[in-house]
């Protein structure tokens, strides 16, 4: 979290910037209008906490603002992609300015209660896959981080496209674990920690 202490200099009011990042699956594409103001695109992100392995997820409603994401989420061939029935699609995410809401229940099998949630505003999409099939598009190249298949280190390249009952092992001081965690959690691996290693084990058939 950074802020800025040139106010002075620009007349600026200073702004402490939130972002948060991490890997999880994007769902609720959507278009909202209100009863005031513009329309904007809002999605929801289930971002994965805790030990990896464990499937827990924090659901965050988000605001598209970014402006890659902008066009990402304007593209309505990927969307309609995104949007297909049973699609698992899998993405690391910079969301800014993460708040805990409250609202009471409209809904039928809730109404009435109160309802916690988080909500954000989704600045970037690092990539993208669905369905384990990562997602070629040229909003999605050359981003932070190692993502790029020729910057994968061999055990990443080994994840994405893993052999018949093949076991992974990753080390967790690695720059790309968490990313290559996420990839081998989507395709279905189980997961158990060796001292400073995460062994992966594909799903059986």
């Amino acid at each position: 979290m950074t802020t800025s202490n040139n106010a002075a200099k620009t007349n600026v009011q200073p702004y402490a910037d939130l972002i948060t990042t991490g890997i999880g699956y994007i769902g609720r594409i959507r278009v909202v209008t209100p009863n005031q103001g513009d329309a904007y695109i809002a999605t929801t992100i289930s971002a994965l906490r805790g030990q990896l392995g464990t499937k827990k997820y924090t659901k965050i409603d988000c605001i598209v603002k970014g402006a890659d994401a902008i066009a990402l989420f304007s593209d309505a061939e990927l969307v309609a992609r995104m949007d297909e029935k049973d699609a698992k699609v899998f993405t690391r995410f910079s969301i800014g300015d993460i708040e805990a809401n409250s609202f009471i229940s409209s809904n039928e099998d809730t109404k009435g209660q109160t309802v916690n949630i988080c909500k954000g505003r989704l600045l970037k999409l690092h990539f993208i896959e669905i369905n384990g099939e990562r997602v070629e598009h040229d909003l999605l190249k050359a981003k932070v981080g190692a993502v790029n298949d020729q910057d994968l280190p061999e055990a990443s390249l080994d994840a994405k496209t893993p052999a018949p009952l093949e076991i992974v092992e990753l080390e967790m001081a690695s720059p790309t674990f968490a990313n290559d965690m996420g990839v081998l959690m989507a395709k279905g691996f189980t997961f158990n920690q060796k001292d400073t290693v995460m062994v992966a084990t594909p799903p059986t058939a």
